[in-house]
């Protein structure tokens, strides 16, 4: 009798991924602008959907410890230690299928499953959004945070709402931030993200204003031009509009910018590595999805509906990997 080789079946994420549409999903990844949750923090693409990562003692980086050292002795010695911490990357999905008749119906074929994938990417793209500014933009995980008031003599660690034309100072208010996280931490603060309503503040604050006006520039103040104004390297503004209503409610008063009125003073790492610390890390499964967005797009026929299915999966876990490293703003407008 002739032996029966059994062989597993390709499972369902095997067989169908696209590399067309994953390819299209990317693109629009890339060009997307009005979300932030891959433009803060340094992307580490992960073989693997759980390990550990090193934290090290910063402590020991800054102890003067070097001695004179007299001939024929050895040299001083000196470590540091090193802990662990550990991601796991969640796979998150959402598909919108294209039906035969919608399909029978379009000039060009291509064009349902391309429109179907940048909406299925946006939507995907919208929830990772969600979860970014759930994680970092809140003060529990930062060592330190300020807050926005109304007063023109605001206490400690408070400061007058930049839309506070008369009175507010935000130079001096992220200058002074800047050099509270670098005496504490040895590094300068490098990027700060804002909201819509925030950035129209800073743009027509008469300081800023002022400081650039003969700027050959300056009659747009783009957001280049402003980070320069504050010595920062990036000004990232958040953008991302989400509707928080039911299905079917159909009421604009549910249209809601995602960041409103807080922002994030932030060091991040120009390139993830072991030993550069960040005040965050976005981990990405690539090992999965194969790409270091740890995203990718499906295609597969739904017998039952007579539709093709569009599937978007991404697989990512975000991570505060140094909390003195970020600074939440609470209320930076009335």
């Amino acid at each position: 009798m002739a032996k029966v080789i059994t062989k597993a079946q390709p499972s369902i994420e095997e067989s169908h991924r696209d590399q067309i549409l994953t390819n299209i999903s990317v693109a629009y990844i890339q060009d997307t602008t009005e979300f932030i949750a891959d433009a803060i923090f340094p992307e580490v693409p992960v073989q693997k959907k759980s390990d550990k990562y090193f934290v090290y003692d910063k402590e020991a980086w800054f102890r003067d410890e070097a001695k004179r050292r007299p001939d024929a002795t050895e040299s001083a010695g000196t470590g540091y230690t090193v802990s662990d911490d550990s991601y796991m990357c969640e796979v998150y999905a959402i598909h919108k299928d294209v039906g035969a008749q919608a399909r029978a119906n379009t000039d060009e074929p291509l064009d349902a499953d391309a429109d179907a994938t940048e909406f299925v990417t946006h939507k995907i793209l919208l929830k990772r959004e969600n979860d970014f500014v759930g994680e970092f933009l809140n003060a529990t995980p930062w060592d330190k945070d300020k807050s926005g008031v109304t007063s023109a003599t605001p206490g400690d660690d408070e400061f007058t709402h930049w839309d506070d034309y008369d009175e507010s100072q935000p130079l001096i208010d992220v200058s002074e931030w800047k050099r509270e996280m670098k005496r504490v931490t040895g590094f300068m603060p490098n990027g700060l993200a804002v909201g819509g309503k925030t950035w129209d503040a800073l743009k027509n604050h008469p300081d800023i204003i002022e400081l650039v006006k003969y700027s050959q520039v300056a009659i747009n103040l783009r957001q280049d031009l402003i980070a320069q104004a504050l010595d920062i390297d990036r000004l990232v503004i958040a953008e991302g509009i989400h509707y928080t209503g039911e299905e079917g409610d159909d009421n604009d008063d549910h249209f809601e910018e995602i960041v409103e009125k807080d922002g994030l003073l932030y060091y991040a790492a120009p390139n993830p590595g072991l030993r550069r610390p960040s005040a965050g890390y976005i981990f990405t499964w690539n090992g999965y999805l194969g790409n270091p967005y740890g995203v990718t797009i499906g295609q597969f026929y739904m017998q039952q509906i007579k539709a093709d299915r569009i599937e978007a999966e991404m697989a990512y876990d975000m991570k505060v990997v140094g909390s003195d490293l970020g600074m939440f703003l609470e209320d930076l407008v009335e």
